[in-house]
């Protein structure tokens, strides 16, 4: 086998047994992936940049969608191979379905634009151009 001694929190004297070693809350399976794909979102005087990261996956995989005034991102990651070797001791590969979703509105839903790459998926959200009530200036007698 291999040379590890695990050593977990609050167990007295640090030793476990395998079992409660893979148990170990660095272990745990992931029940959803969303906290996985970090965003950052950003506003400009004329548009909401969001940027989520979404290592690993494909952009055939990634699905966006603004609905309501809700940015939905959605997407899957599949295993494409199996691998039949059976030495593994432990397999931890990220597979399974992420979904998020941001309210965003006062969004021109026809110039919603995104791109990816190198993992990164940035969206543009273009903001409705509403003209101000230009004013006048009022001279005082």
């Amino acid at each position: 086998m291999f040379n590890m001694i695990p050593f977990g929190r609050g167990r007295r004297h640090g030793l476990t047994n395998w079992d409660d070693f893979f148990n170990d809350d660095f272990f745990s399976p992931m029940t959803s992936m969303s906290h996985i794909f970090r965003a950052d979102i950003k506003e400009t005087d004329t548009t909401y940049e969001v940027e989520v990261d979404v290592p690993g996956m494909d952009k055939k995989d990634i699905q966006i969608h603004y609905i309501n005034n809700q940015l939905i991102v959605q997407g899957k990651r599949s295993a494409d191979t199996e691998v039949k070797e059976e030495n593994y001791i432990r397999r931890e590969r990220n597979f399974g379905e992420f979904r998020r979703s941001f309210y965003v509105d006062n969004v021109d839903e026809e110039k919603i634009n995104a791109t990816f790459k190198d993992g990164v998926l940035k969206i543009s959200l273009p903001k409705i151009e509403t003209e101000l009530p230009k004013g006048r200036q009022i001279d005082i007698d």
